[in-house]
C-alpha cells in the first residue's frame, strides 16, 4: 500500500517530512552549507533533492548470486 506525503526544503535546519495518516517527521536533504537550501538543487552531490515525486522502497538484501 503505497503511502503519499510531501518534503518541503525551507531554508531552516530541519523541514517537516509529513506522511499522510501516519504524522510528520523532521528531516533534512542536502550536504553541508547546501542542507535544506532551496535555491541549490542544481548542486551535484551536495545540494537538495529537487521538486518531483520520489518512490522510497526497501533495498533488497543480499548479493549477487
Amino acid at each position: 500500500m503505497p503511502l503519499h506525503g510531501e518534503f518541503i526544503v525551507n531554508d531552516a535546519q530541519f523541514s517537516p517530512l509529513l506522511i499522510y495518516g501516519v504524522g510528520t517527521f523532521l528531516a533534512y536533504s542536502g550536504n553541508g552549507i547546501y542542507r535544506n537550501q532551496a535555491g541549490c538543487v542544481a548542486i551535484p552531490d551536495n545540494g537538495p533533492i529537487p521538486q518531483g515525486r520520489y518512490h522510497i522502497v526497501n533495498r533488497l538484501t543480499g548479493g549477487w548470486k
